[in-house]
């Protein structure tokens, strides 16, 4: 994905390196070389200002993203541009420099003096930094792809993780530090690459784990909750208008979009627009539609119908996120993204994640160890990976803190690596200090998002007027509404033989009755599954998997894309 890139190497040439460093839409790049090292950027031309890359005698910074704070890290650290605060801001705090950055950026820092480069993510690792790192290499970038090519330029040898494949077939996505090559790994959320005299340390700036627990009483939080949320909308939208533009949100059926639209919409920023995917007549379109008519907003729709999107956005979701995500998981986003105007638009302003942090990871309101194969989107293969997989559940207190770093930050955010294609992309659920008091809240409160319901409930009635696609009620309705309406709901649909409408995304309908879809998806198999001839016995798994017919409600078309992208990911870098 679009960012930056840091190759360093006492030994080698790097001056010849031809590197393609493109992505879906127009790029900002440059680059430089010297003194045996390359530094690079190429990323989208939105929120210049914001990311850094610039040297002198002394530093190199390389920075991608937003930072919502720049203006008060210069009046406090006094430096004449961005450039300069990082300067400064490194010279008082070192490594720990990061913690005061508010956003979604990630970067490195070169100290020339010391011959020490630092290589960091934000608080999610929405923006992710990769690396790799001999005694003689340092290749940091936030495209995986690019990691590649600098290997394979350098004539440096690379292989397949099967555990990363194992991971991508089962969960996913990677789980921890993992990726699809044994010697490139990834930073987890807040941690710090650290390099000098050939040695490389990692470390947490920050922490998400739950302690120590709140003691305030339920409306106190609530009150705090209402302050931190709007207050990270505003540091959001602000820097759509610092810029100039329009802001694009997501909206569909669900609570999270809809908090972040309509606080917005309260707090003053009117100018939005609103963009929806969904298949045609489904609760996602009309709820989202019915929200954008009430307050006069620009409203972008765009029709998933029969899935066609998956067969034209197949490659270049890939490509998006590198193939260490599920492509089917942002192919919708990709698709609605090329609709857009984005040369006007801003950030895309999201509710990401939003139901985990406030609950929906917990099973229990008791605190439980995270047990295979919790959140996994297939289980058919997971024995070949439970063993390893359970002794990295074992690292984490509980279960939920497991999926948020793993379900959460490494799947959930594949959108905003997607996003990251054209512009820059956020949540306010995402804000640190939002989720870092969050993440504290009671664990009696939070289970079944109970203090989510209630916080909307005494601060955002507004929210609670329109039906929620989960439980195709409104919001403050009973338990046993809620069960009666969503049985109406599911009868209805059934008895118009609708199969097509009981989802935003009815992948099992689609690819029953959409011949070119089953085709495109069959044909790249027998085209394709070649390419894991030199691992017999993932291949073998592999083929297992291509012709599970999958469960009776969901059917064999997740398992298909899980394959698919492997082996599209395998092509790109082993082919």
């Amino acid at each position: 994905m679009p960012g930056v890139l840091a190759v360093a190497s006492s030994s080698l040439d790097l001056s010849r390196m031809d590197l393609k460093l493109a992505a879906l839409s127009p790029l900002v790049v440059e680059r430089k070389v010297a003194d045996g090292v390359l530094t690079a950027r190429f990323t989208n031309a939105k929120f210049l200002r914001d990311k850094v890359f610039q040297e002198d005698g002394e530093m190199a910074v390389g920075l991608d993203g937003v930072v919502f704070n720049w203006a008060e890290l210069q009046r406090e650290y006094g430096g004449e541009d961005y450039f300069h605060t990082v300067k400064a801001m490194v010279a008082r705090q070192g490594d720990a420099f990061v913690k005061a950055l508010r956003g979604e950026a990630a970067g490195f820092v070169h100290d020339k003096v010391r011959r020490r480069w630092v290589a960091f993510t934000n608080h999610t690792a929405s923006k992710p930094m990769f690396y790799y790192h001999t005694p003689d290499l340092l290749v940091c970038s936030t495209d995986f792809g690019v990691v590649v090519q600098v290997l394979h330029a350098l004539g440096r040898r690379y292989t397949l993780d099967p555990f990363g494949a194992y991971c991508l077939l089962t969960y996913a996505f990677m789980l921890e530090d993992t990726t699809l090559v044994s010697e490139i790994k990834k930073l987890k959320a807040g941690q710090v690459l650290a390099v000098e005299s050939g040695k490389a340390t990692v470390s947490d700036w920050v922490r998400f784990q739950g302690d120590p627990v709140l003691k305030e009483s339920k409306a106190d939080i609530i009150d705090r909750l209402d302050a931190l949320f709007n207050r990270a909308v505003t540091m959001q939208y602000e820097k759509d208008r610092e810029y100039g533009y329009d802001h694009l949100a997501t909206l569909s059926g669900g609570l999270d979009s809809r908090m972040g639209l309509l606080t917005a919409y309260e707090l003053g920023y009117r100018r939005q627009v609103a963009m929806t995917f969904s298949q045609t007549g489904y609760l996602d379109a009309r709820i989202a539609g019915q929200i954008a008519t009430d307050l006069g907003l620009e409203f972008s729709f765009y029709a998933l119908d029969q899935g066609h999107y998956l067969i034209s956005a197949f490659e270049d979701s890939v490509s998006a996120n590198g193939g260490l995500i599920l492509f089917l998981g942002s192919a919708h986003l990709l698709s609605a993204l090329r609709r857009i105007d984005t040369t006007r638009t801003g950030i895309l302003h999201t509710g990401m994640i939003g139901d985990a942090v406030l609950g929906s990871f917990l099973t229990g309101v008791q605190p439980a160890k995270a047990k295979v194969p919790a959140g996994a989107y297939s289980t058919f293969l997971v024995d070949r990976i439970a063993n390893r997989v359970q002794a990295i559940m074992d690292q984490y207190e509980t279960e939920d803190e497991f999926l948020m770093y793993n379900r959460a930050f490494n799947g959930a955010l594949n959108g905003n690596w997607t996003t990251y294609q054209f512009t820059e992309c956020t949540s306010p659920f995402l804000d640190l200090e939002f989720l870092q008091y969050a993440m504290r809240i009671p664990r009696e409160y939070r289970y079944r998002q109970q203090i989510y319901l209630d916080w909307l409930r005494v601060r955002r009635p507004r929210v609670g007027r329109y039906v929620w696609e989960l439980t195709k009620a409104k919001p403050f309705d009973g338990p046993l509404t809620r069960k009666v309406k969503r049985l109406w709901w599911t009868a209805r649909a059934l008895s118009r033989f609708r199969l097509d409408r009981v989802s935003m995304n009815p992948l099992w309908s689609w690819y029953r009755t959409n011949p070119a879809l089953k085709q495109f998806v069959e044909k790249y198999w027998a085209e394709n599954a070649h390419v894991l001839d030199g691992y017999p016995e993932l291949k073998k798994d592999v083929e297992k998997l291509f012709h599970w017919p999958g469960t009776r409600l969901k059917g064999p078309l997740i398992a298909r894309t899980q394959v698919m992208t492997l082996l599209e990911a395998v092509k790109r870098y082993w082919a």
